[in-house]
């Protein structure tokens, strides 16, 4: 199941508003419906060079299924606190279109942008880290397939969560 990955552009912030009110979004990634404006507020500023959020889309035979990003820990003091790791990368990501949904590309999804961010870390510095809330099963089996480790409890939004870590891993290509 070949795709690839390739930055967020202008013309994706419409996508990302249907995907992002797609019913399987609801209550993980987003909590509530977001408007075109809402996401224009968020997601405009993160198209620039210099943003600390690294925003892609993920296409499978020319259509775009999935969304990813990744940002150093150090650049989200509060989030990096919550986790309690200063260094590495954390990394959100998610299938939008609902017909790429049950196909495993999750997880293929997640080991991709691990590897393409690990090209930004030394070796020393490759940690890698995902929360979830604890009742997003899916998302959780996802990224146990892509080799994570469930590591410590956390709370976030009032939620029980989980943060799951990756360590060390190879650069294939630099």
């Amino acid at each position: 199941m070949a795709f690839y990955l390739r930055p967020l552009n202008q013309s994706d912030l419409k996508l990302l508003h249907k995907w992002l009110n797609e019913p399987h979004m609801f209550p993980f990634f987003t909590s509530i419906p977001l408007s075109q404006d809402q996401i224009k507020k968020k997601y405009g500023p993160r198209l620039l060079k210099n943003h600390e959020v690294n925003c892609l889309i993920a296409i499978k035979d020319g259509h775009p299924f999935g969304y990813g990003q990744w940002y150093f820990n150090q650049d989200f003091p509060e989030y990096s606190a919550i986790i309690k790791f200063e260094t590495g990368i954390s990394i959100d990501y998610f299938i939008g279109e609902p017909r790429f949904l049950g196909l495993n590309l999750g997880s293929q999804l997640l080991k991709t942008l691990v590897q393409q961010s690990a090209r930004e870390l030394e070796p020393e510095d490759h940690i890698f880290c995902i929360g979830h809330d604890d009742r997003n099963s899916t998302a959780i089996r996802c990224t146990k397939r892509a080799g994570f480790t469930a590591e410590k409890a956390f709370v976030e939004d009032g939620n029980p969560s989980t943060l799951f870590v990756k360590r060390n891993v190879p650069v294939l290509h630099r």
